[in-house]
């Protein structure tokens, strides 16, 4: 081959590598012991809810030892992971399944004692939706967390403070309206949803 032939097909070689995709930069891992301790968090997570209701079924409201129980198992799972996703950022379908990205998102959730990083992670809680990893309820609960936290009113009415054993509807802005949002989200409507903690929490403790 001549010099010029060479460096054509050198050319060709780099035009052809210039078109293809690049591939995507290798992800961090978790670690098996690590998806192990996310998934033994949710639990706990679930457990003290399940607790909750169940005392608010009983007594017709919650006591004080118990929003300190589920406060502490917040403030734990929240101590845990937010330095993993400082440092590595928000998980991804190709780290995590479903199931654990849905177990990270619920510790964000329940950490209500840092509403500051609930704000600073809920773009990354909507870029994960827009991605497939995460349904449209993440984005609807977090949004309106993060909306109560700072004083305003709640976007898909997913946050209600509990009135004895009923569950009351925080505020709303444009109610009339929240329906349609609530459907774009894949949440029922707010009526239903009412019914369905109503409902909840009559059946806590049954079992």
């Amino acid at each position: 081959m001549t010099r010029r032939g060479l460096l054509l097909s050198v050319a060709l070689v780099l035009v052809g590598c210039r078109e293809r995709p690049l591939p995507p930069l290798p992800s961090w891992t978790w670690s098996p012991l690590m998806r192990q301790e996310l998934k033994v968090r949710l639990i706990q997570d679930q457990a003290i809810r399940d607790s909750f209701l169940a005392e608010v079924n009983q007594l017709g409201h919650p006591t004080e030892a118990m929003f300190h129980k589920m406060s502490s198992v917040d403030s734990s799972n929240q101590a845990w992971l937010k330095p993993i996703i400082a440092q590595h950022g928000w998980p991804r379908r190709d780290v995590l399944d479903s199931i654990d990205i849905e177990a990270a998102f619920l510790i964000v959730q329940h950490a209500d004692r840092d509403p500051a990083w609930q704000a600073a992670l809920l773009p990354q809680i909507v870029a994960s939706h827009d991605a497939g990893d995460l349904d449209g309820q993440s984005v609807a609960l977090l949004t309106d967390r993060v909306a109560k936290a700072q004083h305003r009113p709640q976007i898909y009415g997913t946050q209600t403070t509990f009135q004895g054993r009923n569950p009351v509807i925080d505020p709303i802005e444009d109610s009339a309206n929240v329906d349609a949002r609530r459907a774009k989200m894949g949440l029922p409507p707010l009526a239903v949803y009412l019914h369905m903690l109503d409902s909840m929490v009559a059946n806590s403790g049954k079992n």
